[in-house]
């Protein structure tokens, strides 16, 4: 998988993770939720956060052909609000990991896109992909800069669930997109015919010999 983000090294530079999502590394690691909510699969910002900065290292210059974000919620914390910095390293003044208070303009980065993926109207729920193209010439970069806001200002958990966040280098490998797991589902019938129950072994498919084996007798019973 083309993805120039899996080895890379993922800082929060300013702002605070809630504890009841997951860490970093789950942003780099290809996969993407099973449901619309399932925090310890997405990382997301604490309660009441004003924002956020996180930095991405590539490790050394990379020709880029573009940034992809991906975050999923049944609600409020879907839509994806950020502004993306990208630098080589080399730049003037060059800081690494600007706080929130500080303008990367005015430390060598430069803006690549701002995003912003909350509907005008309607249910803002669902899953939102974000792609930033480099077009036909490939960006040089080393590091990026997510300045991170909420997806609602108004509600205090309105912190966007992200799933993943791609760099995809120019040249690299064929791409290939993640894709949700397929839902592995069984029905059990009940000892009395009249009951049924359903083993989702989804997020565990190693685990599902195991539950129609020994699990469902114990339910039965």
């Amino acid at each position: 998988v083309n993805d120039a983000a899996a080895q890379a090294i993922f800082t929060l530079v300013d702002g605070l993770r809630d504890r009841n999502g997951a860490d970093l590394d789950v942003l780099h690691d290809g996969r993407v939720p099973a449901d619309a909510d399932q925090p310890a699969a997405n990382f997301f910002l604490a309660r009441g956060s004003a924002g956020a900065r996180l930095t991405i290292d590539l490790g050394k210059v990379t020709p880029v052909q573009s940034v992809a974000t991906y975050s999923w919620h049944a609600g409020v914390r879907a839509p994806q609000v950020y502004s993306v910095y990208a630098a080589a390293g080399v730049e003037e003044k060059f800081n690494a990991a600007p706080k929130r208070d500080v303008d990367p303009l005015s430390c060598g980065w430069r803006l690549l896109a701002k995003v912003d993926t909350r509907p005008k109207n309607g249910d803002p729920g669902g899953q939102h992909g974000v792609s930033i193209d480099a077009g036909t010439t490939p960006e040089r970069i080393r590091h990026l800069l997510f300045d991170i806001r909420p997806a609602s200002e108004r509600d205090p958990f309105g912190q966007t669930f992200f799933s993943e966040i791609d760099v995809i280098e120019a040249g690299g490998p064929e791409l290939r997109r993640i894709k949700p797991p397929e839902k592995v589902l069984k029905t059990f019938p009940g000892v009395d015919g009249r009951a049924t129950f359903v083993v989702d072994a989804t997020d565990a498919p190693d685990l599902a010999e195991w539950a129609e084996q020994k699990l469902i007798p114990v339910v039965q019973e």
